[in-house]
């Protein structure tokens, strides 16, 4: 066939299905399925893409779902938000990680910050932090910001002291000047910090756990439970044992999963020395593939990944050690929920 036909053709049979009602471009709430031609998950994966004109808040849901605000790289990247992620149940939202321009993220999800009262940093690295200037005060000035707000992390005090000890000057302009109050930002404020080896509270009646997992500075995994249904998220980490059993189960699990990449936005002969380099801090896919086989989640999110990556490769490492559950490639705006 001649070019030229091809292109004839090709108008044709685009014609034709949009005829039948057939897209060939993905709508913001497609199903799992519809994602498949490129490879954003296994089959049975529930998720969807949000964005402002299909917000998170548009539905409440009836149990856990996830939000991929952010899945991104200590790099900056125009395609990538930093790390961070929003977890509800019912009614209740709680933040975890606050990346690099996770406000915007938020937002283009159309989520308003101020109306998040909950948040929890799994460790204090820039690409999991970045943006908590913006979150904590641009979420609480003005007559409508947030009037509380409760924290949790490793040194979490350290970076609110901080943080207020930095910008006190503006704080107080913006209270005494401008008239928004004290409340969520001086007081009203809880923060708890996280050093335990097993730490345990509740938000909203929801069950969290926190057990500390190896990176380069302290980072602890988070477990939400309620109404029968488990999500965990891993953080940074190299592999450990600890984590199989805080997973095995779960309905969802956000694990790190930089080293699923395979690195060719860097030159060939310098791979190999940058996996061997990141291993010193996180997983390799193969160890991903050792947990996921040993702990059975029943969804297994892959974020935090670097450069290019072909979750196929991904999927069949991991089905060849054993996990029978789905996997998702994350990205910005994914909204992903426990599978019914």
């Amino acid at each position: 066939m001649t070019k030229s036909k091809k292109a004839i053709y090709t108008i044709i049979l685009a014609i034709a299905l949009t005829a039948a009602g057939v897209s060939s471009c993905t709508t913001a709430q497609s199903s799992a399925a519809d994602y498949n031609a490129d490879l954003l998950s296994t089959a049975g994966a529930n998720y969807w893409m949000a964005s402002v004109d299909n917000p998170v808040t548009a539905t409440t849901p009836d149990g856990f779902r996830v939000t991929l605000i952010g899945s991104g790289l200590p790099k900056l990247d125009l395609d990538k938000i930093g790390p961070s992620f929003l977890v509800e149940y019912k009614d209740t939202k709680i933040m975890v990680d606050c990346g690099y321009e996770a406000m915007t993220g938020l937002m283009k999800a159309g989520i308003n910050p101020s109306s998040l009262t909950n948040l929890l940093l799994t460790h204090q690295h820039a690409d999991h932090n970045a943006d908590f200037t913006a979150f904590f005060i641009g979420g609480w000035d003005g007559q409508l910001g947030r009037r509380e707000l409760n924290m949790a992390g490793p040194n979490m005090s350290d970076l609110y002291n901080a943080v207020i000890g930095f910008y006190g000057t503006d704080l107080d302009y913006r209270i005494n000047v401008v008239g928004s109050p004290g409340d969520g930002i001086y007081t009203n404020v809880s923060i708890k910090d996280l050093i335990e080896n097993t730490e345990s509270f509740e938000i909203d009646g929801i069950k969290i756990s926190a057990i500390p997992v190896p990176h380069t500075i302290k980072n602890y995994a988070y477990k939400f439970e309620a109404g029968g249904q488990t999500i965990v998220m891993t953080g940074d980490m190299t592999y450990n044992e600890d984590i199989i059993d805080f997973a095995a189960g779960a309905d969802i699990v956000v694990i790190d999963a930089l080293q699923a990449a395979d690195f060719s936005d860097i030159p060939e002969a310098a791979r190999a020395k940058v996996r061997q380099n990141l291993s010193k801090s996180h997983i390799r896919n193969e160890q991903i593939a050792e947990i996921a086989a040993r702990a059975q989640m029943k969804t297994l999110v892959l974020t935090h990944w670097a450069g290019a990556m072909t979750l196929q490769n991904s999927i069949d490492l991991y089905r060849e050690a054993g996990y029978k559950g789905e996997v998702v490639k994350g990205i910005d705006g994914m909204v992903v929920e426990p599978i019914k």
